[in-house]
């Protein structure tokens, strides 16, 4: 009696930092390493490879606040770790209790820059800016949620270089590109190349023109990186813009990651390197 192998249902929110062989292993009868998980499969085996060439940092979320790819292990002040239906393993967020993790600085190794994360965030006021990954205060780099008091929120990602200052998706800018609250998006800010861009679900929405180096001599570039909050100020405190909602696979590459692998990254959860 042949193996009766169902249907493989491509899994986007895997966070395995592996090629979706598994996919053709699959679809050849190779039940060796994967599971059956609902409607699609799931990688069995070592959860996370090592990072790809452009790799920085990745904090998975799902049971620890471990960089998986370096050396930036955070320190957890309150988020929990629990599962979303729809992203699975990662961490709780809740504003009101002022929850974030603090970690070390993120050191990139040239002026080119690409953070992403799955984001699933909450309503907790009538504006808001929640901090999904931020370095010192408000530069030289941030990827953050913007909450409306409509009900909808955006995000934008903001640069501060040598030269001038640059963010792609500015609320005030971009009005039109706005999110339901509690649905699951994917969360790209690329900066290199002439440019900074916002791209969510694997589509750019904003863009502005920005050169130069990252600016780490000002704007309260501290000692700390932080996920789910921002610095005040340089002095190292205290801290502010707190995140509220569900956050998972936060990533650092230190490259520009181009427009075929933001749906990459979004689809499978892996770049070419």
């Amino acid at each position: 009696m042949g193996i009766d192998r169902g249907t493989y249902t491509s899994r986007r929110v895997v966070p395995e930092n592996a090629s979706w062989a598994t996919a053709a292993d699959w679809e050849s009868g190779d039940l060796s390493s994967v599971d059956l998980e609902g409607d699609g499969i799931r990688f069995r085996g070592t959860k996370y490879g090592g990072p790809p060439a452009s790799g920085v940092a990745r904090w998975p979320l799902e049971e620890t606040v471990e960089d998986v790819w370096g050396e930036h292990d955070g320190v957890n002040r309150g988020a929990s770790f629990t599962s979303d239906s729809e992203l699975r393993d990662g961490a709780w967020f809740n504003a009101g209790s002022e929850d974030y993790i603090a970690l070390p600085q993120v050191q990139l190794a040239g002026p080119e820059m690409s953070v992403s994360a799955w984001v699933k965030p909450t309503h907790h006021g009538e504006s808001s800016y929640d901090r999904v990954l931020s370095a010192g205060t408000y530069q030289p780099f941030n990827l953050v949620i913007y909450g409306h008091g409509s009900g909808s929120w955006e995000p934008y990602f903001d640069i501060t270089t040598e030269h001038d200052r640059g963010t792609a998706g500015q609320p005030w800018e971009y009005p039109d590109q706005t999110f339901a609250w509690d649905t699951r998006h994917h969360l790209l800010g690329v900066y290199g190349d002439g440019y900074v861009r916002m791209y969510v679900d694997g589509s750019e929405i904003a863009s502005q023109q920005l050169t130069g180096e990252l600016d780490t001599s000002k704007y309260g570039y501290t000692t700390y990186s932080y996920i789910g909050t921002r610095e005040k100020d340089a002095s190292g405190g205290p801290i502010q813009e707190f995140l509220s909602g569900f956050l998972k696979d936060v990533r650092v590459y230190d490259k520009v990651l181009s427009p075929s692998e933001a749906v990459g990254l979004y689809e499978t959860g892996t770049i070419d390197g």
